[in-house]
C-alpha cells in the first residue's frame, strides 16, 4: 500500500486577534484577548467569496484594488474617507451579507486577562 502524506487541505483558515496579549499590562477598558479563526472550504473561497468581494469593490469604488482593512473602514481612511454615511452603511451591509452567506466554521477563544 502506498500512503502519501499531503500537506494540502481543502480548507483555508483566516485568523485575527483583538486586544493585547500581555498579562502584565491589562487595559481595564478592554481586559480581553481574543483569537478568532474562520475556516472556509477553498472552493467557497474561490467560487463565492472572491467574486462577491471583487464585485462589491467594483460597484462601490470602480476597481478592485481597495484593501478591506477594518481600521481603515472604521476610521474612514483611504478609499473609505470618500464614502458618506449612507454609502458607508450600504457598503458595510453588503459586506456583512457576503460574510453571512458563506458557509464557514468560526472558532473563537476569549481570554479574560483579569
Amino acid at each position: 500500500m502506498n500512503h502519501t502524506l499531503s500537506m494540502h487541505s481543502d480548507y483555508i483558515v483566516f485568523v485575527d486577534e483583538s486586544g493585547d496579549h500581555s498579562l502584565t499590562s491589562i487595559d481595564k477598558a478592554y481586559p480581553l484577548f481574543v483569537l478568532c479563526f474562520c475556516i472556509v472550504q477553498k472552493t467557497a473561497y474561490t467560487d463565492v467569496i472572491i467574486p462577491c468581494i471583487k464585485q462589491l469593490k467594483f460597484d462601490r469604488f470602480g476597481h478592485d484594488c481597495v484593501v478591506l482593512h477594518e481600521i481603515d473602514v472604521r476610521r474612514k481612511r483611504g478609499a473609505f474617507s470618500k464614502l458618506g454615511k449612507e454609502a458607508r452603511e450600504t457598503f458595510l451591509d453588503a459586506l456583512t451579507q457576503i460574510i453571512a452567506d458563506v458557509p464557514m466554521t468560526v472558532a473563537t477563544v476569549v481570554i479574560d486577562k483579569r
